[in-house]
């Protein structure tokens, strides 16, 4: 009826107008650019650093609500005195605190959850104060954007940025649409800090203020759930039908921590000293294992080739599908059941994700928690393109390469399209600038071409020499200019060449199977194969010039198709022959009657057009 109607409207119009406030998108636009405006001055204002944090949580899962406090210790870490500092002040927040003697909030602006701390007297260059921040994080009535789901019912999972005010003028709140800019009247901004500013090299890539610290935390949640934070278990206990968990660091770690909470099941495994646990929803128990074997091989493979793992457990926690990734803090992933513990893998031929994505998580505990990296271009290659040539090798290790020329093709049609979509400019590889398929999608092709050509070992005692060189360092943090250095003393001036035409260039190849002819022989078969190859660099618009071409490139001959290969029988020929510009003729002799001839048949190049390099006879 009309009067259902009415009230129902009237109903909503209180939850998502008044409880919640509505924001349009270019009303939130409108907000970013003026905080921009009143606050970029800030941007690289000297700050108070977190060495420290106690955090007491509690999580009221069928309220959505948090209640959450952290006794801190803060440091002026730079050689200027503060006399204020910008915090910034998380969404859902109706209720925060901050409390540090001689300082105090002097002005609070709603509009950008913001404020001004001042001190009494300048927190002067090396001075330590000791302090905490409160928080009430609720959720009230419903919205009809913005949702928060970070905090559920049964499935928690928040990090501390999301949780706690943060000191510092947030850069990630900014506009970077060109085209949005400019409507505002916002100059142009860079993505990213040029890979030469020096002066950045003590900033993490992880943020301003972000370095390591003393971490300890107990948590309290409904009486029927489980809460983890990083850190070991020193007590558990139920009270007041609530149920607390109290975890403890045992050495200083990357100040980027996460509070979970949810009605989980848990199975445990250890290996070789270090305990595995699985924490997920009794329903959604089919890949548990399947992680748990990745833990292990992954393992096993990174601490032969890397160094030693820093820590004495490893969990794996399920959250809920509101959201599709899965992120490592120090020895704590949360994983997200879509990607993870509700994935269907019966088809044996497909790429074994889950095994997969764990062990790129697993890698992060040494590519971003072991070796950081510093605030500039290319940051984003030191963390995940590292751990995508990780997770690449344990994938390799127990699937074989066929299953890797299937990633790796996969990698590449993602990368190809990445680059048609930029919208501002494709930087190369070594200055990515937060371009996930860069970091992501070339990178796992860019680290393999380097495999190809440097081998395991060469390669590995690069990575092994930075992660020496590096590990738990912080002034200064590495860059992709000591990632190529480490590379270049493991390689001939031929394979040096090669890694900077990679790493500085857009560098493109079209390789194509044109002719392939074969003959009888009293024993075999001669295969003659002609290749056309052409080389490409390309600017960050994609205007291609082309290159001289002199590449060794795999010519492979087969009985099957190589895109589903079983095993190494069906592999009649593979080597290396130089490829340049123009038509190439090859010829070789096969035992037995070929069916499939490829040029790059196992993807170690970024191919315009990898479909044709594969020819059927």
């Amino acid at each position: 009826s009309l009067s259902v109607f009415v009230a129902t409207g009237g109903y909503i119009h209180y939850n998502t107008k008044v409880l919640n406030e509505f924001t349009g998108r270019d009303e939130s636009l409108d907000r970013q650019a003026e905080y921009e405006r009143q606050f970029v001055q800030y941007e690289d204002a000297n700050i108070p650093i977190v060495t420290k944090a106690n955090a007491l949580v509690d999580i009221y899962p069928e309220e959505r609500r948090i209640e959450a406090t952290a006794e801190v210790v803060v440091e002026n870490k730079r050689d200027t005195p503060i006399t204020r500092a910008l915090v910034s002040i998380p969404r859902h927040t109706p209720e925060w605190h901050i409390d540090i003697p001689g300082a105090q909030v002097v002005e609070i602006i709603d509009e950008f959850n913001s404020a001004w701390l001042e001190f009494d007297e300048p927190m002067m260059p090396g001075e330590e104060l000791a302090g905490s921040v409160s928080v009430v994080r609720d959720h009230a009535g419903f919205k009809d954007r913005g949702f928060d789901l970070m905090v559920a019912e049964n499935g928690t999972f928040i990090n501390n940025y999301e949780l706690f005010p943060i000191f510092g003028f947030r850069g990630d709140l900014l506009i970077s649409d060109r085209h949005e800019r400019r409507k505002r009247d916002l100059p142009e901004r860079p993505r990213a800090n040029k890979l030469e500013d020096t002066s950045k090299y003590a900033q993490s890539f992880f943020g301003p203020g972000v370095g390591f610290i003393d971490f300890e935390t107990t948590i309290s949640t409904s009486a029927d759930q489980i809460a983890i934070a990083p850190g070991y278990l020193q007590k558990e206990w139920v009270e007041n039908d609530r149920r607390y968990f109290h975890y403890k660091m045992d050495a200083p770690m990357v100040a980027f921590y996460s509070f979970l909470s949810a009605r989980h099941e848990v199975k445990r495994d250890e290996h070789n000293g270090v305990n595995i646990e699985v924490y997920y929803d009794p329903k959604h128990d089919w890949n548990v294992d399947i992680m748990i074997q990745s833990v292990k091989d992954s393992l096993d493979y990174f601490e032969a080739e890397f160094g030693p793992y820093q820590h004495k457990q490893m969990r794996i926690i399920e959250f809920p599908g509101y959201r599709s990734f899965a992120q490592s803090f120090a020895n704590t992933v949360p994983y997200s059941e879509v990607i993870g513990f509700t994935a269907d893998l019966r088809n044996s031929e497909d790429i074994d994700y889950v095994y997969y994505v764990t062990a790129h998580e697993v890698a992060h505990q040494w590519w971003g928690h072991q070796l950081g990296a510093a605030d500039v271009q290319g940051s984003a290659i030191l963390s995940e393109s590292l751990s995508q040539y990780s997770a690449i090798m344990v994938l390799q290790k127990r699937y074989g390469e066929n299953m890797i020329r299937k990633f790796l093709t996969y990698e590449l049609d993602r990368y190809l399209r990445g680059r048609s979509s930029e919208l501002l400019e494709e930087m190369p590889f070594m200055r990515s600038e937060n371009q996930q398929y860069i970091h992501y999608r070339k990178g796992s092709v860019v680290m393999m071409s380097i495999l190809d050509r440097l081998g395991e070992e060469r390669l590995n005692a690069a990575l092994e020499q930075l992660m020496t060189d590096f590990r738990f360092k912080s002034d200064p943090y590495p860059t992709t200019l000591d990632l190529q250095a480490a590379l270049n003393a493991q390689a001939t001036p031929e394979e040096q060449a090669f890694i900077a035409d990679i790493f500085e260039q857009i560098t493109l190849y079209d390789l194509k199977v044109d002719e392939v002819e074969t003959a009888p022989l009293e024993e075999g078969y001669e295969v003659t194969i002609t290749v056309s190859g052409a080389k490409y660099a390309a600017d960050g618009q994609g205007m291609e010039t082309e290159q001289p071409l002199e590449e060794w490139v795999d010519i492979g001959v087969f009985n099957s198709d190589p895109s589903i290969l079983t095993d190494d029988s069906q592999v009649l020929y593979k080597a290396k022959h130089k490829i340049v510009s123009g038509e190439n003729t090859i010829t070789v002799t096969v035992a037995e009657k070929p069916l499939y001839v490829g040029v790059d048949p196992f993807v170690k190049l970024i191919d315009r057009d990898s479909g044709d390099n594969v020819k059927r006879l």
